[in-house]
This record gives structure tokens, sequence and C-alpha cells, in this order.
């Protein structure tokens, strides 16, 4: 077999050394049909953007010597094939994990995202032939032949280096995986798919820093990840885009334990939603990795749930595991109390009635059959019920009133607020129904106030404070 030499890649590399004479190890048969394996799994891991997803996971889950989490990523698309590298370093179980790909030996491992095998097929997308190399060992994978060949005293660029040249031909191996070869006029569409899964990874990353995309060894993007709390991850973004994100771990109850003990699932249920609020962000569906189904409220959700099997969408077909997907969205939604006292927090009130009124929106627009109405519609409830309830408005003495006390400090002159406060529950506006809304509405135009506030965010109307409040 002709084994290509790994050439000095990037000058900024600490690992940078003229490439060594690799010494062969004994290769490793996989021992049934690889290629039909393969064929059959890539079938539902398609899309570059899956290719990124499952890149990261694997540096995300990836340590040092010493067991010190990776906190680098570099991805370089460069004529010859995608460069791919993290600052971890493989272990002898990662290698053989890797070479019998498939097996899935991450799935259960509290520590890992996913299942490592069957997530690393979806780079057969884009190589006939990946090449890993990490500390000073060389794995190449050879799906023609069904074997994997070792090698060891190599030199790469980064502590763990993956090397995916392009299937630009139509190879025997694409023809057998019946994959289309890559097409060299779709770089750039790929670079961007690139920058969007690291916008839409980093989220719920839990050690990678820094997230580096290169083209031929120039920098194209940087995404910078700072966590300056346990709850508060920042995303920045050499573009000079920012945005912080607030996280909220929420503990399962005992019931959901035990469940998750007997069906083998991870105990994990994290909310993410932005500090400041605006209405292009879309929330979204976790499965650790992001998929592309739309959460409909203003907050990610992460968990353990059950996908499809190409991972784009929770699973909804089977049941079973669409109870288990039901089950946790309820306690994510139960959890939206939390989420406005936090917000009350960090960001003020402006930010409760812009979450809040995002809530009700998206709960609103969803027809009474979809999948996730029952989720959406407690995200309401549970808010409705927490204006009412929770702390959330300071009077002017500083002291927390309920929420129609709070109004009526801020809108004193408003003849309509009164009367529609006093035929509400515990002094709430809006109630939950459309004609409550439209009511609270129209008693908010009527004010003719000055400088404009944030309850135009809530009720969709243009409303201001009294002149020089």
């Amino acid at each position: 077999m002709t084994r290509q030499k790994v050439m000095p890649l990037l000058t900024f590399s600490p690992t940078m050394n003229v490439m060594s004479s690799p010494v062969p190890g004994q290769p490793l048969s996989y021992g049934y049909d690889l290629l039909g394996g393969l064929r059959k799994d890539l079938k539902t891991l398609q899309g570059f953007g899956t290719v990124i997803q499952e890149l990261l996971q694997n540096a995300e889950d990836a340590c040092d010597l010493a067991g010190n989490p990776a906190s680098q990523f570099w991805l370089d698309f460069r004529d010859d094939g995608l460069w791919v590298g993290n600052d971890g370093v493989f272990t002898d179980s990662n290698f053989e994990a890797i070479a019998r790909i498939g097996a899935g030996s991450k799935r259960y491992d509290e520590k890992t995202i996913g299942s490592f095998g069957v997530g690393f097929v979806s780079v057969y997308q884009i190589t006939d032939q990946p090449e890993i190399y990490s500390g000073r060992q060389q794995l190449v994978l050879s799906p023609l032949d069904g074997k994997a060949y070792p090698a060891t005293d190599v030199d790469h660029p980064w502590p763990s280096t993956f090397r995916l040249p392009w299937a630009d031909s139509f190879s025997e191996v694409r023809q057998r995986l019946e994959a289309q070869p890559v097409d060299r006029k779709n770089i750039e569409n790929y670079i961007e798919d690139a920058r969007r899964a690291f916008a839409e990874c980093a989220v719920f990353l839990r050690h990678l820093k820094t997230l580096r995309l290169l083209q031929n060894g120039q920098p194209k993007f940087t995404l910078k990840i700072a966590r300056p709390d346990s709850r508060t991850t920042r995303l920045e973004g050499s573009d000079g885009q920012v945005i912080t994100f607030r996280r909220l771990d929420i503990a399962l109850s005992d019931e959901l334990l035990a469940e998750a003990q007997q069906r083998g699932r991870k105990k994990d249920l994290t909310l993410a939603y932005p500090v400041k609020f605006t209405s292009k962000f879309t929330g979204r569906l976790y499965a650790y990795l992001p998929t592309r189904e739309e959460s409909h409220l203003p907050v990610h959700v992460n968990a353990d749930f059950y996908p499809n099997t190409d991972r784009k969408s929770l699973l909804w077909d089977e049941a079973d595991k669409r109870s288990w997907n039901e089950r946790l969205l309820q306690a994510a939604a139960a959890a939206m109390p939390e989420v406005l006292t936090d917000l009350q927090d960090i960001s003020g009130t402006e930010a409760v009635y812009d979450f809040a009124h995002q809530v009700y929106r998206d709960n609103e627009q969803l027809s009474s059959n979809h999948v996730l109405k029952a989720f959406t519609g407690a995200a309401w409830d549970t808010c409705f019920d927490a204006f009412q309830e929770l702390e959330l408005f300071e009077g002017r003495d500083g002291s927390y009133v309920d929420h129609g006390s709070f109004l009526i400090i801020r809108y004193p002159h408003s003849e309509l607020l009164p009367e529609l406060l006093d035929g509400s529950s515990a002094g709430f506006c809006p109630q939950r129904n459309t004609r409550s809304m439209d009511r609270s509405s129209k008693c908010l135009r009527q004010t003719s106030y000055i400088q404009p506030t944030f309850l135009e965010h809530w009720t969709g109307c243009s409303v201001t404070f009294p002149s020089g409040y």
C-alpha cells in the first residue's frame, strides 16, 4: 500500500517538524463488511455541517496526557484535503475505538458527548481514506481493503491531527459507498457551513476555548469561547460579533433520574438563552450536538434526547422514545420561572418582558397539532404564573411588587389600565388568552407618554414613560 507523507502545515504550529519516516505496524482487520456498513450509516449522516459537528465532538472529548481537556481546535481547508487538529492526545483505546469504527465506544461515557465511531462515519462524505495522527502514532483507515494501517515515529502539525484527503474523483470507494465526489467549487460553501457549525456547537461546549478556521494555512475566522462563570458562555468572533448566553442546568426529578438509568440515557438537561434577546435568535433542540429542529421558544434545549438516525431532528415516530423526549421537554418548560428570575438579575425587567413576550408569540404561532405544542404551551403557562408569583418587578422604593402594581406605578395616568387590572387574575396584565392581550394593547396604546419603554416589546404596540419619569 502506498502512503502519502504528511507535509508541514502551518507556520504558527508549535509542533511543526520535518516529517520523519513512519515505522509501519501490523495492519488491523475490521472483520466485517466495512464498506457495506459505511454505506448504510453514511446515508443517514449527510451534510458537511454534520462532518464539522462530529469533528468538534471528538475535540471536545479529547484530553492531553495529563488528563486536561483539549482547548484548541483547528480546521484548515487545504488544496490536498481537510486538515483538522486539536490539542488533545489519543490514548491507545481511542485509536482502537476509531479503528473499530461504528462500535460507539463512547456512548455511555458520562464525560463525552456521544458515539465516536458512528459519527466519524460522516467524514466519508468527503474522503476515501482518513488519516489520524496523535502523539507519534499514525492510523490510516482503508475501507477498500477493510483494514486500518498503524505506524509510529511520525510528526504532524498539532498534538492530534486528522487529514482527510478530498475524494474528488469517482473512485472505487465512491462507487461502493454510493457517494458523490467532492466538488472543489463548493469549498467556499463548506467554509460557510463550518462557520455556522462553530456558532451552533459552541453554546454547549464545556472545554474548547478557541475554534480556528483556515484556508491553506491562512486564518479565515476565529471563534473564542469564554466562560467567566459556570452559567455564562461568551462567544466572540473575529468578525466582531459577540453574543453572551446564560446556561441553566436542570435537575431531573427522581422519577426521570430512575428512568434515565433504566434507559441508559445521560441525566443532562440544559437550557441556553441569550442575555440580550433579539428577534433574530432562534431556539433549537440539541441532542448534545445541534439538530435542525427549532425549539419554537427563545431557548436552546440540550439533553440526551432520542434523535432520528440522521440526527437532524428528534425521534417522534416511536411511542416509547417519543415519550422520553416529551418528558424531558416538559421538565424544560417547568424551568421557565428560573429563566425569568435569572434574566431579571442579569439584564433587568426589559429582558424579562422580551423573553416572556417571545414565549407567548411562539406558542400562539404554533398549530395545535404540532409535536411541540404541549411544550410551548407549558412554557407559556409557567411564564404566566411566574408573573403572578415571583419577585420580578420593583416599586419606587426598591421593594418587589406584583405585576399589576408595577404597571400602575409606571403608568399612573392610564385610564384603561385600572379597569383592565381589576378584571384580571392577581393583577396580571395581560392574561393568558388572546382577547386579554388585545385589551392590554388597547390600554397601552392610549397612553400619551414620550419615551419608549420595554412594554412595546411585550404588547407589540408603542408605549412610553411619562415625561420626566
